[in-house]
């Protein structure tokens, strides 16, 4: 996290146009970790909360799930991979990083 910190806009300098300071994207198997770890230091503990946008919680019900993560990543400033061995072994997981991958080269 402190590395991502260097590189993200601090959340007063958000672009305009971005509901959300980052859309977190990892595996559903690793939720306890990253709801303990990276939700509650950037939501919670940061001197200046983050927006983060994360699929349980803010995608539409409803609406196509790869809709979904294309706003999700649109909306955003920036991404944050969490890659481990769940994240490789999910079928939404890498529809995400696809869209991800779109997303990057066209930013």
């Amino acid at each position: 996290l402190r590395r991502w910190r260097k590189f993200v806009q601090t959340p007063s300098s958000r672009a305009v146009n971005c509901t959300y300071d980052a859309f977190i994207c990892y595996s559903s198997r690793d939720r306890a970790w990253v709801f303990g770890e990276i939700v509650k230091e950037l939501e919670s503990l940061s001197k200046v909360p983050y927006t983060l946008c994360l699929h349980e919680r803010d995608f539409e019900v409803g609406i196509a799930i790869h809709e979904n993560i294309r706003t999700a990543v649109n909306s955003s400033s920036s991404v944050i991979l969490v890659v481990s061995d769940n994240f490789f072994e999910s079928h939404w997981c890498c529809l995400e990083m696809q869209i991800i991958s779109d997303w990057l080269v066209q930013r």
